[in-house]
Order: C-alpha cells, then structure tokens, then sequence
C-alpha cells in the first residue's frame, strides 16, 4: 500500500487557512460513524472533500479523489498528479497513492483488514451503482451501506472563514449589479449582459457561482432561462440571477429591473413580490422563539402573494449557500429542517406570469444567533435603468 502517514504541522508554515478547523470536521466526522451504525464512510462527493480536506482542485466530471473515514483514521485517495498539493495543502490525512499496480479496491483491502472494518457507508448520491458494484465485487465480507446527507449535515452551519467568504462573495456580487446596471440599453442582447457581468466578476479575481441567469421580457418567465440573443426592448423588465464564489464559496442574488417606467400590472407584481420577501424575512428573524417552523416562511410568503391575487412561488422560497449554490437547509412549504445560527440562506419569492414575465427578489441572508443579517445588499426600491 503507497500511503504516506499524516504529516506533522509545522508551526513555521503559515497556511491560508486554520488547519484545525478542517481536523475538527473529520473528527467530528468520525465520532458520527457509530450513530450511524458504520465503520467507515467512503466519500466521493467533491464538495464534500474539499470541506473535509481543504482541496477544491479535483474535478467535478471525474473521480480524481475518495476519502475514506474510519473511526480513527482519514485517508486521501488520489493518483501522482496531486501528491504535491494534498502533501502541502492536507498534511492531516494519510496520502494512498494510486497507481495501476495499486488501485484503490487493494489498498482499501488492506486498510480494512487492519481496522477490522465491516460495514461501509457510502454516499449514495455521489457514487455510481457500478462502481459500488465493482467494489462489493472485490471487497468480500464487507457490506455496502448507502447513507445520505451525513457531510451535507455538518456543512449547513457555517464557520467564521465560510462565513468571511461568502460575505466577500456577495459583496462582489453588489458590486456585479451596480457595474452591470449603467449597459442595460435598448438593442443590447441577453448574452451580450452575460458575458459583461461574468466577465467583470472574473476580472475581480474569483469565479461565478453559477451560469448566470440573464432574462428579458418574458423570457423571464421561462425557469432556468438560457440567455439568447434576444433584444431588450424599452418595454421590457430585466431579470439579473448571478452569484460570485470566493475561495470556493457561493452567493446568489436575484433583481428585476426596468427599462423605462413599468405599467400598473408590473408595479403590483413588484411591489408585492417586495413585500412577501420582506414577510419572509421577518419570520426568519424570529428563529430563536418557540415554536418557529422553517417552513411558516415560505406560507407567509405564499399567502401574502394569493392574497394580492397571484399564484404561490413556483419554487422554494429558499436554499442554503455554501461550497454548493444549492444546498441544505431548504425553505418550501414542506421543509422539516431546524433553522441554527451560522446557516446561510436565500430569499427568493417570485411573481411568475407566462407570456408577460416575472419579477423575482433574491437575498443571502446568515442566520445569527439574535436574527439575521442581509449579506447581499443591493438596493430592492423598484428601479428604471
């Protein structure tokens, strides 16, 4: 087996981030393992390694890494390309190098013997069923357990450095929406916004959270609309769905803005879109009162629309933010979640009309332990570019 031991830190070396912080999530990993009725979890979700191994390098498409926790150990399973960066980046964890004369299924062999481990977890979302298979196949005596969300669970509550991240995320994202408001001209194209507010959010050095959501008229209307090159039109409203990611954290923010001064229908659905988010928002303030459900949010919010005579949001209100723009906790009629502070959550209710467009409102938000606080803050008035 090519496993190289975990390094000793050196106190010399100064690392971007606290290198505690990520041990303390494997421990905290792995003192979960026996509630979980497992011996070890094999991870194979990128999102989930880099939290757990302060790497963000391997590549989503391919299976570049597996982490493999027992009760006392860590292991980083990864081929010679990245021996460097996980030696200097994650000296906590045991290196096992891949190569063909090594593959992962002997070294796994190996470890398990040596930890008498019995049942395996495995994160049922992220693996394929053959590659489970072929594991079974050459594993013998170990059971296969398929487990969910039990890494997603610890990344709902943000530390101090996420947190710093995502703030700095949104404030580029502030800064994306301001600079992008001043090329919103009759004649310019969909795409033509794109590529100028992705391309100033790179320039900022860092990366865009996700393709941008860039929408006129009633091609609004449209969910998860692929920019074109469609014309703005004086008449038309303009929907601005984007997010930064900074150091692998995401925001994401929603505005809807005008062209030239909107006609009745459109200031009733602004206005009401407004203030069903304004509702929301000063439910989640009040978390920490007994009997707060996550999921009177999103009620609140829908009622307050049918009241005004739209439909509900189409969508939930809300997700959580972190490594992934879309992740736990969830805010929709259904959620069951529990709402703690250091979670960070969107706000997203939406007046939604086929054929005429949509106005959507969108914030980050943290949830502290008074309240919450806006981390997206651009201004919500409604505005004519």
């Amino acid at each position: 087996m090519i496993c190289k031991e975990a390094l000793v830190l050196s106190p010399a070396r100064k690392y971007k981030y606290n290198m505690h912080m990520f041990e303390t999530r494997i421990k905290t990993l792995q003192n979960s393992l026996a509630e979980q009725e497992i011996d070890g979890l094999l991870i194979t979700s990128n999102y989930n390694i880099a939290y757990l191994a302060n790497i963000q390098a391997f590549s989503i498409e391919e299976r570049e890494a597996r982490i493999l926790v027992t009760k006392q150990n860590c292991y980083l399973f990864t081929d010679a390309r990245y021996t460097k960066m996980v030696t200097e980046k994650t000296p906590f964890v045991t290196l096992c190098e891949i190569v063909n004369s090594n593959p992962l299924s002997k070294q796994l062999k190996e470890i398990f013997k040596q930890e008498k481990i019995k049942e395996l977890g495995f994160e049922e979302e992220n693996i394929s069923y053959k590659e489970v298979s072929d594991l079974e196949e050459k594993l013998h005596g170990v059971e296969f357990i398929p487990t969910q969300d039990i890494v997603e669970e610890l990344r709902e509550i943000k530390d101090i450095d996420e947190i710093e991240n995502i703030k700095q995320a949104c404030a580029l994202t502030d800064k994306g929406f301001e600079f992008i408001l001043k090329f919103l001209k009759p004649g310019v194209t969909e795409l033509e916004i794109k590529a100028k507010l992705e391309n100033f959010i790179r320039l900022q050095n860092t990366q865009i959270s996700f393709e941008s959501i860039i929408a006129f008229g009633k091609n609004a209307a449209i969910p998860h609309h692929q920019s074109s090159n469609s014309k703005l039109q004086t008449s038309d409203l303009v929907l601005l769905d984007f997010g930064a990611k900074v150091d692998g954290y995401c925001s994401d923010m929603t505005r809807t803005v005008f062209i030239s001064e909107p006609n009745g229908e459109f200031q009733k659905m602004y206005n009401a879109t407004k203030e069903a988010q304004e509702i929301a928002l000063d439910y989640l303030k009040t978390h920490t009162k007994e009997g707060f459900e996550i999921k009177k949010a999103a009620e609140l919010a829908n009622n307050y629309l049918k009241a005004e005579g739209f439909k509900s949001v189409p969508h939930g209100l809300g997700h959580g933010v972190g490594l992934q723009v879309h992740e736990n906790p969830h805010i929709s009629p259904f959620s069951e979640e529990k709402l703690k502070p250091g979670m960070i959550v969107t706000v997203e209710p939406g007046v939604y009309i086929p054929n005429l467009g949509v106005v959507r409102i969108e914030d980050t938000v943290l949830i502290t332990p008074n309240g919450i606080e806006l981390l997206t803050k651009s201004p919500k008035g409604l505005t004519v570019v």
